[in-house]
């Protein structure tokens, strides 16, 4: 099982995993500039990282409560 995320990356080694997981990338994708809003909240430093997404393949997994949760995920709920 795959799940999609929308991350930060701040230099080439640092991946931030904002919001996710989700069972499509589309549905990853439409969170991603949300996610990003947040993260800026937080640290304004982040206007300067690439944002986008991201997956994890877990091929063991049978469903999403199996991945970790995106570190955002409370402040995309509230702010949709």
């Amino acid at each position: 099982m795959i799940a999609y995320y929308a991350t930060l990356k701040r230099d080439s080694r640092r991946t931030a995993w904002l919001a996710g997981p989700y069972a499509t990338h589309a549905e990853a994708l439409a969170v991603v500039d949300r996610a990003w809003l947040a993260a800026c909240e937080a640290d304004p430093f982040c206007h300067f990282d690439a944002r986008g997404t991201a997956s994890i393949d877990r091929p063991s997994a049978t469903s999403l409560a199996e991945f970790p949760a995106g570190r955002l995920n409370g402040a995309i709920a509230r702010a949709a």
